[in-house]
């Protein structure tokens, strides 16, 4: 019997490829979408919808996804669709129109207290719909872009750093300084 080197590494290189063809199939970006923010920055020269937009959009490729910002507004595309609201029926049918995996969409508008601006933010992501506002200092459209910056990724992937965290649970007592307990008697000396 003829022994076939090539034959062995042929069938390993075959192997190789329809392993990594496989791979590389089954992981395929998400597609997200993200529509134009709308409304209005007070005291905006012009262009803070679009950077702040786009600071959507850098959250959403940490994610490693593919990320596209829409052309058309969130309104025209829905009645495109056949649908107008932003519930999760909708939201599924504008994605799977579009082809996209996941859809974000926001609007901006003045805070409830002087001096700051909501960003609330529509996210449709993996079947589910979360809602989120960000309340900014609107003392320059900069100081917004960087606050926004270190806030959406949470939306996301969860909260970055330097972003406002909950506050840290108080310790748990010492069994003899817990409520209703009789203090404890003074150490001998």
């Amino acid at each position: 019997m003829r022994h076939r080197p090539w034959a062995c590494c042929r069938m390993f290189l075959l192997l190789g490829l329809l392993t990594a063809g496989t791979a590389s199939a089954s992981a395929a970006p998400r597609q997200v979408l993200i529509f134009q923010l709308t409304g209005a920055v007070p005291d905006d020269p012009g262009g803070a919808l679009g950077r702040l937009t786009q600071v959507v959009a850098r959250a959403a490729g940490l994610t490693e996804a593919e990320v596209a910002i829409g052309q058309v507004t969130f309104e025209d595309t829905a009645a495109l669709a056949g649908c107008g609201s932003t519930d999760a029926v909708c939201l599924a049918e504008i994605a799977r129109a579009l082809r996209v995996d996941d859809v974000v969409l926001g609007d901006v508008g003045l805070g409830a207290a002087a001096g700051t601006v909501d960003v609330s933010l529509t996210a449709f992501v993996d079947g589910t719909i979360t809602q989120r506002t960000f309340t900014l200092s609107a003392t320059t459209v900069d100081a917004m872009v960087a606050q926004l910056a270190r806030e959406v990724p949470a939306l996301f992937v969860g909260p970055s750093e330097g972003a406002p965290t909950a506050p840290a649970a108080a310790p748990e007592l010492p069994s003899h300084l817990a409520p209703g307990r009789p203090p404890a008697p003074p150490a001998a000396a």
